[in-house]
């Protein structure tokens, strides 16, 4: 019993001398100090972290809207090869089909009788009706030798006025998309295709659009 006895008094004597001891470190202005420098250190690096992370964002916003650019430089190179392809052809829509045709020579007189041009099929290179949907007219697609033909040929289109026969140039999908969105905004008047390129026109202005985007005028 006394060895019990003086066991607890000495434990409770060690209790007290931490709790001593912890007071006194508490109470210490260079422990104080310290633990504030530590806790600024921690604050620092995180915010550290933080600026790095945003950075990063900050980079790949940066390197997506580059890679969003190529993308569309490299959509517009490749539209701008497939239309010089197609410099040296024309659409023509309204034009009768029929059974066991030869459309050169259908061009050919076409060419004479309606735009009083003497067009012989020796100058035509190829020469085919497209695809068309059930129950519509199939267009012609004519690709000349020369394209000075081709021009000649075109220039002559305005004579067609008043008949169900149109001539087109022969535009890639992207430049047809954008020529009937051109249409929509500004009116068919106002939208038209002209040595393969697509023009609008705004007031006294006529500007040449190469995208959607192009179409937001002031």
């Amino acid at each position: 019993m006394p060895e019990t006895s003086r066991s607890t008094r000495s434990t409770s004597e060690e209790d007290n001398l931490i709790k001593k001891v912890v007071e006194k470190v508490l109470s210490s202005q260079l422990f104080v100090n310290s633990l504030v420098e530590k806790l600024k250190l921690e604050f620092q690096e995180e915010i550290n972290i933080q600026s790095e992370t945003q950075t990063y964002k900050n980079e790949i916003k940066h390197l997506q809207k580059k890679l969003e650019e190529s993308d569309k430089e490299v959509k517009n190179a490749q539209n701008a090869l497939e239309q010089y392809t197609r410099r040296n052809s024309l659409r023509i829509f309204g034009i009768p089909e029929n059974k066991n045709e030869n459309t050169s020579d259908i061009i050919s007189m076409f060419c004479k009788e309606k735009l009083n041009l003497d067009v012989p099929t020796t100058a035509i290179d190829y020469c085919h009706r497209l695809f068309a949907k059930e129950g519509q007219q199939k267009p012609i697609i004519v690709k000349f030798i020369s394209r000075y033909t081709k021009k000649l040929v075109y220039s002559k289109r305005k004579m067609l006025k008043g008949s169900k026969v149109v001539i087109k140039e022969d535009l890639t999908g992207a430049n047809q998309n954008l020529l009937r969105e051109a249409s929509k905004r500004f009116g068919d008047r106002k939208a038209w295709s002209f040595e393969q390129k697509i023009c609008v026109k705004s007031g006294y202005r006529i500007k040449t659009v190469q995208s959607i985007s192009d179409l937001e005028i002031d």
